[in-house]
């Protein structure tokens, strides 16, 4: 029971039997500095709660990131490509100086629609009454469904949609926002929440401490069409479940750069079900195992006499030797990604009970392409302000 999953992990991220290579977004950065985290400002901030939390004072910012106007557009010529279907989004941290977590709640696509919850996002523990109650008929959600999902709005930007959307005369349409509260990541104090997780119990081990981060980072953010070929192999689709088992017969795998992959046609989404077969293929999408690991890349400069050269053995975080070496939340989530032995039999300790593949979205295709839009947003200590 002690597993993160119960299917072959594999490269179809989506799940599609497609391997999607395209790297196609556009992209927003969101800056994440000391003294830039204001409303009002340069850094998509709209709004800030402040709350004490186990005598802390704890901020929560809201971003509100206009979509149709990217830092950065990702593939097709660096020009606007429209947005016909937002398949992926892809985040990730530049600049950062020490580890640091990001809390975010709820990313979503707004517009002038309303929606109403059962208590506060950033404080759950007040409830509004009247709200969230099945036997209040006053009681409602709205929901919408986006005008350009079968075409964008602007002919000249894409004219390939098939049902572009029409402004009505006389009608400035809103502009649409990404929406999402971000906590601060500059807390001040020892004992503040952030510090504590962002040390990872460092100080306790090595008996340094280790001061704030008073430098910040950015926060990107990719819109559009991300590629799934996560080992680039030109577009060969990496999945656990094609990987040979006892008794097979020879030549059903190549050879790549960064392991193998299996020739087989990718069929079923599940591991094979052959006695032994599953520490066969929950092996990762490289389709070695540690000690095949250590024949491939042994020999490479800074690869001799690792335990895992790929460095993607999956633990879970509740593993017990986390709690023999006092191990904080951070720490424990390091190899919750990784791919190999993310799947046991008979564990609780899995991730997944699928096979790990390469199609992300499970389509089918393997994306390739990179067309997206790219948003930077900085987050520097004392710059993010509302507005």
């Amino acid at each position: 029971q002690l597993s993160s999953s119960a299917y072959p992990d594999k490269e179809d991220l989506n799940r599609d039997n497609v391997i999607q290579t395209t790297e196609q977004y556009y992209e927003y950065t969101m800056p994440l500095q000391p003294g830039q985290l204001n409303v009002g400002g340069n850094s998509y901030i709209t709004d800030k709660v402040t709350n004490t939390v186990n005598g802390d004072q704890v901020t929560w910012y809201q971003f509100r990131v206009p979509i149709r106007q990217p830092g950065r557009v990702q593939g097709n010529g660096g020009q606007p490509f429209g947005f016909k279907n937002i398949r992926f989004m892809r985040l990730y941290m530049t600049g950062w100086q020490q580890p640091v977590v990001l809390r975010m709640v709820q990313p979503q696509f707004v517009a002038n629609q309303w929606r109403q919850y059962a208590s506060r996002i950033v404080d759950p523990r007040i409830q509004v009454p009247g709200i969230g109650n099945a036997t209040d008929a006053d009681a409602f959600a709205v929901s919408t469904v986006s005008v350009e999902e079968n075409g964008p709005s602007v002919a000249s930007v894409s004219p390939t949609g098939a049902i572009p959307y029409i402004v009505p005369p006389n009608i400035t349409r809103d502009v649409e926002y990404l929406e999402f509260w971000l906590m601060d990541p500059f807390i001040k104090g020892a004992n503040s929440l952030p510090t504590q997780l962002n040390r990872e119990g460092i100080t306790t081990r090595l008996g340094t401490a280790y001061g704030d981060d008073t430098q910040g980072g950015n926060l990107i953010l990719n819109l559009g069409n991300v590629s799934e070929d996560v080992l680039r192999d030109q577009g060969q689709h990496e999945f656990e479940n094609g990987l040979p088992v006892p008794g097979d017969p020879a030549g059903t795998t190549s050879t790549t750069p960064f392991g193998v992959v299996t020739n087989q046609q990718f069929l079923l989404d599940a591991f094979n079900a052959a006695p032994g077969a599953r520490a066969s293929q929950d092996i990762g999408l490289d389709g070695l195992t540690d000690a095949g690991e250590q024949t491939q890349f042994g020999a490479l400069p800074g690869y001799a006499g690792l335990a895992d050269p790929s460095n993607d053995n999956f633990r879970h975080h509740l593993d017990p030797s986390y709690n023999t070496n006092s191990t904080q939340i951070l720490g424990r989530y390091k190899d919750y990604d990784n791919y190999e032995g993310n799947s046991p039999e008979n564990s609780q300790l899995s991730s997944s009970a699928y096979p790990d593949k390469e199609d992300l979205n499970r389509d089918n295709v393997i994306q390739t392409t990179e067309q997206y839009y790219e948003y930077t947003m900085p987050l520097q200590p004392g710059q993010l302000n509302v507005g």
